[in-house]
């Protein structure tokens, strides 16, 4: 017998069905999943939308804590900072950023510079990084940003312009551009 209402979430219902209406007697350990029945992978898998068929049971249990960090952290800066560990792990995010427009407003005088965007709208970010990229990592990047990052926030640049040293050994051709990744 199903007691939950109609709109609950799918994986609430595989769990009431297998305990028989006992959901307050699953508990799980401090530690992620240390002394958990394997039996109840399955059920966490589907609470956290992550299928584990392919994976060996260690497998599962590292990609199922990594999904449950995931799944708490979403939107959040701390999410963000360590996806980019992944990238560079000096990189640098840089909130309340906007994108100066290139109308002559701004001089080049040493004081403002196009590279030193102001600090004015919430919502808006960017990243610097320690390391070039090539562009294919530079759209992986920021489709991982699109996924983790605060739904209202926009990525406007990536900037490694100060990682590229003009000694030929990084070319300027579909891999690899000067630095400036601007998202548009």
């Amino acid at each position: 017998m199903n007691i939950l209402p109609v709109n609950e979430p799918i994986y609430l219902k595989k769990i009431d069905d297998f305990l028989g209406n006992r959901i307050d007697t699953l508990s799980f350990p401090k530690a992620p999943f240390v002394g958990i029945d394997t039996r109840y992978l399955d059920y966490i898998a589907a609470m956290f939308d992550v299928d584990i068929t392919l994976y060996t049971q260690s497998e599962a249990k590292e990609v199922l804590k990594k999904a449950i960090w995931s799944k708490n952290k979403v939107g959040t800066i701390g999410a963000i900072k360590k996806m980019l560990q992944t990238f560079d792990p000096q990189a640098n995010i840089i909130t309340h950023a906007t994108c100066p427009k290139h109308d002559g407003k701004i001089q080049r005088n040493g004081i403002t510079t196009y590279r030193n965007y102001g600090l004015t709208h919430w919502a808006m970010y960017k990243i610097e990084l320690t390391r070039a990229i090539s562009i294919s990592q530079k759209e992986e990047l920021i489709t991982q940003l699109k996924i983790l990052a605060p739904a209202r926030c926009k990525l406007i640049n990536i900037d490694a312009q100060n990682t590229i040293i003009h000694d030929g050994r990084i070319k300027r051709n579909a891999n690899y551009t000067y630095g400036g990744y601007i998202n548009g």
